[in-house]
């Protein structure tokens, strides 16, 4: 599934069932919204990043008891308008989220190798990633960019390095 090409009307499909405009860069992550999974960074990061570059979205998919947490976080951030959360999605369409997004932003704190990385990868996405476990399998220069794990500026500029990377 990952490896098959999802059809642009499907893409696109998605990209507005999710208010995503066509022109926009989108940061996916695919993980349970719970602690360690690090989407504390990545909002975090956004701080700056939605500062420097206008047209990038940030995706949650995935549910868990840190949601509305999250929410209120980005809120009072002023960054509503940036982040989309698709709740959980089923499996069959983690491809599909993934090919309607630019890059993957993983930054759990503990994960022996998050399959979300292997499975951006084979969709042709660039995966970044916290230095974390098994993460050094997958991740390299040529698949990404490996960061230290809750190191906020390094994320913000491999983030930015992709984001200007076309």
């Amino acid at each position: 599934q990952f490896l098959t090409p999802i059809p642009q009307d499907k893409v696109q499909e998605f990209r507005r069932k999710h208010d995503i405009p066509h022109d926009a860069v989108v940061l996916v992550t695919i993980a349970r919204l719970f602690m360690l999974k690090g989407h504390d960074y990545i909002i975090e990061s956004a701080r700056e990043l939605s500062k420097r570059f206008g047209n990038v979205i940030w995706l949650f998919v995935g549910d868990g008891n840190l949601a509305d947490q999250y929410k209120e976080q980005i809120q009072n951030l002023g960054l509503t308008d940036r982040f989309r959360f698709t709740g959980l999605i089923p499996p069959d369409q983690v491809p599909l989220a993934i090919q309607a997004s630019d890059i993957l932003v993983h930054c759990s704190l503990r994960e022996g190798l998050a399959r979300t990385l292997p499975q951006a990868m084979l969709c042709s996405r660039p995966a970044i990633s916290f230095d974390v476990d098994g993460a050094r399998e997958v991740v390299n220069e040529t698949t990404g960019r490996l960061i230290e794990a809750k190191d906020v500026p390094q994320l913000i500029e491999a983030c930015a390095e992709l984001i200007e990377d076309k």
